[in-house]
């Protein structure tokens, strides 16, 4: 996982979790994360760095890495909104250079 993507994800759910825990009106316990798609890597993540959550559900697990997941719904993206395939094409090498170099620091 890229550091951006999974830290800040991850630290949004730890987020959400700790509200839970906070709440007078819930067994903090009992407090489960629900992960599908990419929460399929964040969920156990999450779950794996805290002492209160309880469970983790995962309704599908992932089956790519997070960066092809962001690469993937930007050609979706972009490709719903009626753009040729060129720029299809374009936004999805940008981002795959995103990934690389937030990953080696090199490239950009």
């Amino acid at each position: 996982m890229t550091g951006s993507l999974s830290t800040g994800k991850l630290a949004a759910t730890q987020s959400q979790a700790q509200f839970l825990k906070r709440r007078q009106e819930i067994n903090h316990r009992q407090i489960g994360l629900r992960g599908k798609s990419q929460g399929g890597w964040i969920a156990p993540l999450a779950v794996s760095h805290s002492s209160y959550v309880a469970f983790t559900i995962m309704v599908s697990g992932p089956a790519v890495p997070p960066w092809q997941q962001e690469i993937y719904k930007v050609q979706a993206q972009t490709r719903a909104m009626g753009l040729p395939e060129s720029e299809v094409v374009e936004a999805a090498g940008l981002m795959k250079l995103k990934f690389e170099v937030a990953a080696t620091g090199k490239g950009w």
